[in-house]
Order: structure tokens, then C-alpha cells, then sequence
């Protein structure tokens, strides 16, 4: 057996590098890790949690590889072992963290900016990433924020207030790319898993990129479907990223393309409409709407808090009370936790209430947000534009009840498939379609 260079890791990626993106890793790479283990040593570290990193390679994963680093390094392990873990959260504790949470809220829904989007505050093992107009705005609307800010100094002036508002707590607020910045404790930055590697001298990282695109295979067979049968896409992503994933020709490739779910929707190249929730509301009526129920929340008395508490979609926003960012035993506490207390039923009775001018419908789902959106619209909202088809073939991967192709799946407008991947819906296609062809 050959000896291991004594001195060197090779440090892995998980997403895009050893499996595909949050995939289970295939037996081949789990053989060449084995053998390569034999000759290096072999670290993976991955922005997931320990939970998460096990499903995709494996629940013995912590003996399977000599350093093991979940949550980018906050929670360590080495030859089965466990090396150390911390988190915002115990650092800080969920008292002095909620009071950081409360006062960014408040500040932030008395902030008088021109527009405001959602998850104004995201919640990381190690950081808080704090955004004044919001993550989910448009790369327009940051670039226009950018403008405003260097102007108005929004940013610099928040930080200001939040240093020596909490100066006792011993933060880092780094201002970083254009519409926020983050707040992590002295010391800690991207880099915290290195800090268990300093008896090497020679660290090798393989990364990737996660995204997925198209395969030209794909492409090509699309291409041969079109000539039988028009076709068209839809995806509750904006064009920009079904662009990156289907080429940047993707309006002309397909009859019909519908980003958003339909609120903007091609027909041959050609925009036929465009629809948003911004747009619905206007931005006066939005930020009050979210100014609202941002003091709301703040002003919430609950026994944790997290962040990504507004979620802004085109289509509506997300509002959980404890924040997206939780875990899934925090969010399993809280479940249990609003079936006693009735935090979402409460709140929406409120905000039902005070803007019944607005004719929004209020959806509690799931175990911790409930949706807003005005009457009317759902994922069907594409199909208001194939009135002269008397025959819709809908094929998607999540027809389930609650997954997002459901509404359009069990629609009486559509036929129904539902596919479990790139090859099956190639392979349902050309049964249906091709094979018919003469």
C-alpha cells in the first residue's frame, strides 16, 4: 500500500464537486474517494448541515472521510470524532440575538428608502446577512439601490447605528456587494475550517459552481419535439435564470416561455405580458404593507427568532414569524409551538384586517410561513395565455400535493405527467408524441 504524503489534504467540496447538486453521491465517486484516501489525506466541507451532508454521502460519512466540516467548518469532525462546534446562536445566545433582530426590524421598517423587497435579515449558522431594500429585489433594483446608497449612505449610516447600538456584543459588520452586509462575530469568516488544518502545509480545495444547465442532448431532442408539437416552459423562476439554464436564446427555442409562473410570459420570441406583485400594489402600498408587518414581528413574543421573516416572490410575499432560516428541529418546535399559541392564525387575522382594501388572500402552509398574494393568482396563472389549446400536456417533477407543479398538474385545463427527471420526461415525450408520427 502506498504511503500518504504526510503534510497534505485534499479538501472537497460537496455540491457540484462530489455529487450533484444536493444529490446523493453516485457509487463511483464514493470507490474513487475510497482509494484516493488510501494515498492522501481527505477532508469534504460543505455550507449544509451535518443532516443534510449524510443524506448525500452517506450516514457513516464522518468515518468515511478524515475531516468532515458541516456548516462551512462550524461544526467539526475528524476521524469519527467530534472536533468542536459553535454558531451565532450560542454565541450569542437567543436573547441578546433577539434583540439584535427585534431593533434591525424596527429600523429597517422605519427606514424611508424608495422600495422595499423581502428577507431584509437571513439567518446563517455564523453570520446574520442584513439587507435595508431586501435580498429579494432585481438585479435592476440593486444596481438602483447601489446608486441610492452611495448617495444616502444607507447602508453606513445602519451600520453606525447597529455598532454602537450593540457594541458590547463584539461584532463584525463587513458592507460587502451592493444592497447589504453581514454581522458575524470577531474572528469568524469563510475561511473557519482552516483553523483545524494547521498541522498541514499543503491544503488542495476542489470546488464547483452548483447550477445545473441543460445538456446538449436535451436541447437537441427539444428541438426535434418542436417540429411535431409546440412546446413551451414554465418555471417559477425570473428569465435570467431560466436563461443560465436553458441558453440565452431560450424565448426564440421554445413557442411559449413563462418565468414566474406566467407573470412574464413569451410567445415566439415576443413579450405578451408581464405581471407582479410591485406592480399589482405599487410601491407605496407595498412598503406599508411590509413596514407593518415587519414592526409586527418585532414587536412578536416568541422564544426564537432567526431571519428571512419577509420572503418577496414576484408573484407574493412569504412571512414567517420565526424567520425561513431556522432549522428543521426549530422549525418542528415552532409547529407544535403555533398549534398552542396561534401565531399565524392571529397574524393574519390582523393583516387580513387591516388590509381588506387590498383583496389579498392569506395561505398558512407548511409548518411556518403563510403566503399573500393577491385573489386570483396561482400556478395556474401561465394558462390564461393557451385559451386556444383545447390540449395542455403539463410534465413536472413535483405534482405532489404541496410541491409547486400540484395547482397546475391537477388543473381540468391540463393533462398531467409527472416525471422523476431530465431522462424520464424524454423518454414520456417521445411515447406520447413521437412514436405516433409516421
Amino acid at each position: 500500500m502506498t504511503a500518504r504524503k504526510p503534510g497534505l489534504i485534499a479538501l472537497f467540496d460537496v455540491d457540484g464537486t462530489l455529487t450533484a447538486p444536493r444529490k446523493a453521491v453516485t457509487p463511483d465517486v464514493l470507490k474513487c474517494m475510497q482509494e484516493l484516501r488510501k494515498v492522501v489525506t481527505i477532508g469534504v466541507v460543505g455550507g449544509s448541515d451535518l443532516v443534510k451532508i449524510s443524506e448525500q454521502l452517506g450516514k457513516s460519512v464522518i468515518n468515511e472521510y478524515d475531516y468532515v466540516f458541516a456548516e462551512n467548518g462550524l461544526v467539526a469532525y475528524k476521524d469519527g470524532k467530534l472536533l468542536g462546534t459553535q454558531s451565532l446562536k450560542s454565541y450569542l445566545g437567543e436573547e441578546k440575538l433577539k434583540e439584535f433582530i427585534n431593533f434591525t426590524l424596527h429600523y429597517i421598517a422605519d427606514l424611508d428608502i424608495p422600495i422595499k423587497r423581502g428577507a431584509f435579515i437571513e439567518f446563517r449558522s455564523g453570520m446574520l446577512n442584513v439587507s435595508p431594500i431586501g435580498q429579494n429585489c432585481s438585479q435592476e433594483e440593486r444596481d438602483d439601490f447601489v446608486k441610492y446608497d452611495k448617495v444616502n449612505n444607507i447602508r453606513p449610516k445602519m451600520v453606525t447605528v447597529l455598532r454602537e447600538k450593540f457594541s458590547h456584543l463584539n461584532l463584525t459588520f463587513s458592507i460587502g456587494g451592493q444592497i447589504s452586509f453581514d454581522v458575524f462575530p470577531q474572528g469568524w469568516d469563510k475561511t473557519y475550517c482552516l483553523r483545524y488544518l494547521e498541522d498541514f502545509h499543503e491544503i488542495h480545495f476542489f470546488g464547483d459552481k452548483t447550477y445545473k444547465v441543460v445538456t446538449p442532448d436535451m436541447l437537441k431532442f427539444m428541438q426535434e419535439l418542436r417540429k411535431v408539437v409546440t412546446i413551451g416552459v414554465v418555471g417559477g423562476s425570473d428569465l435570467v435564470k431560466i436563461s443560465e439554464q436553458l441558453g440565452k436564446s431560450v424565448v426564440n427555442e421554445y413557442d411559449y416561455v413563462f418565468a414566474e409562473n406566467g407573470l412574464v410570459a413569451y410567445k415566439d420570441g415576443k413579450l405578451l405580458g408581464t405581471q407582479s406583485l410591485k406592480s399589482y400594489l405599487g410601491e407605496e402600498k407595498l412598503k406599508e404593507f411590509i413596514n407593518f408587518t415587519l414592526h409586527y414581528i418585532a414587536d412578536l413574543d416568541i422564544p426564537i427568532k432567526r431571519g428571512t421573516f419577509i420572503e418577496f416572490r414576484s408573484g407574493m410575499l412569504n412571512v414567517s414569524p420565526i424567520g425561513r432560516n431556522c432549522s428543521q428541529e426549530e422549525r418542528d418546535d415552532f409547529e407544535k409551538y403555533d398549534k398552542v399559541h396561534n401565531i399565524r392564525p392571529k397574524m393574519v387575522t390582523v393583516l387580513r384586517e387591516k388590509f381588506s382594501h387590498l383583496n389579498l388572500t392569506f395561505s398558512i402552509g407548511g409548518q411556518i410561513s403563510f403566503d399573500v398574494f393577491p385573489q386570483g393568482w396561482d400556478k395556474t396563472y401561465c394558462l390564461r395565455y393557451l385559451e386556444d389549446f383545447h390540449e395542455i400536456h403539463f410534465f413536472g417533477d413535483k405534482t405532489y400535493k404541496g410541491g409547486n407543479d400540484f395547482e397546475i398538474y391537477e388543473s381540468e385545463i391540463t393533462v398531467g405527467h409527472t416525471v422523476t427527471s431530465p431522462d424520464d420526461t424524454v423518454k414520456q415525450c417521445a411515447a406520447l408524441f413521437l412514436t405516433k408520427q409516421v
